[in-house]
């Protein structure tokens, strides 16, 4: 069971430093929103669409509209 709990700590560990490895990879494309590369204009602009998608994704056990907050 510890070895378990050990495993488990250690991808919990990994998980977190990936996922601030990507905030702080997505903050450097969110600060070229001023340059011409189509290629940073358009993942810039797919990214927005997900966001807006998730703010305002239909709650289907509720029959209204559930707001969910971006974690980057």
């Amino acid at each position: 069971m510890e070895e378990l709990r050990d495993q488990q700590q250690q991808l919990s560990l990994s998980y977190n430093q990936l996922r601030s490895e990507t905030v702080r990879l997505k903050t450097e494309v969110w600060r070229h929103d001023d340059c011409d590369c189509g290629f940073i204009r358009c993942y810039i602009s797919a990214e927005a669409n997900k966001i807006v998608d998730r703010l305002t994704w239909p709650d289907d056990s509720s029959g209204g509209t559930t707001i969910i907050q971006e974690q980057s």
